[in-house]
């Protein structure tokens, strides 16, 4: 039997200050905004390297999803961490789109691994709590290009034909529930239980 991995613990890293921690469904109230509007700069896509196509906007996924796969891991994550780190550079901001009646923040799939990424370097700095988070920042944003490179390659191989007609038979054992599943997600790890790489929205195909 495999032993479950131990769970992350991130909720050190929350903001006294912050009063921003209400979830966005609250917001459900906003107008829709014009066609036509500025999107700010500053967002995930100024993290993308150059040359590599922004990802389509059906993709993407909102703030309360992001948590949620990243607590699959198993990993604590609250929201006013999550938007501390976004403030402090250490992640990158998300853009914001109107979706489900209000304007939400969205995210690419990609963010959950960076977000765990984060955590890591942050465990390593425990004993000068103190270090300047411009110098996680770097590390965060130069890791973005290993994760394209990886999604690319999981894209072309031939395991993305094999893996959801697996997780489609997998599926079926829930055929009675409720909602049946129709994503997965593949964690990988060490023999001691370390986080190697997460992909994260595998569709599960219908038998």
């Amino acid at each position: 039997m495999v032993s479950p991995a131990p769970v992350r613990d991130s909720t050190r890293m929350t903001d006294p200050n912050d009063q921003s921690g209400a979830s966005e469904s609250s917001s459900s109230t906003d107008e829709a905004p014009p066609a036509d509007a500025v999107i700010p700069i500053g967002d995930f896509r100024t993290w993308l390297p150059p040359g590599s196509p922004e990802p389509e906007l059906d993709d993407l996924i909102t703030r309360e999803e992001l948590l949620e796969e990243i607590r699959a891991v198993p990993m604590r994550m609250s929201e006013s961490t999550l938007r501390l780190r976004e403030s402090q550079g250490i992640l990158p901001r998300p853009m914001r789109r109107w979706r489900d009646g209000a304007t939400r923040a969205l995210y690419p799939r990609w963010m959950a691994e960076l977000v765990i990424f984060s955590d890591i370097l942050l465990d390593s700095r425990l004993g000068n709590p103190a270090a300047d988070p411009s110098a996680i920042a770097a590390k965060t944003r130069g890791y973005v290009p290993g994760i394209l490179e990886r999604a690319a390659r999981w894209r072309s191989t031939a395991l993305t034909d094999d893996i959801p007609a697996a997780l489609a038979r997998l599926a079926d054992l829930f055929s009675d529930a409720e909602k049946p599943p129709t994503q997965a997600s593949i964690t990988l790890r060490d023999a001691d239980g370390g986080l190697i790489a997460t992909f994260n929205g595998i569709q599960i195909p219908s038998t």
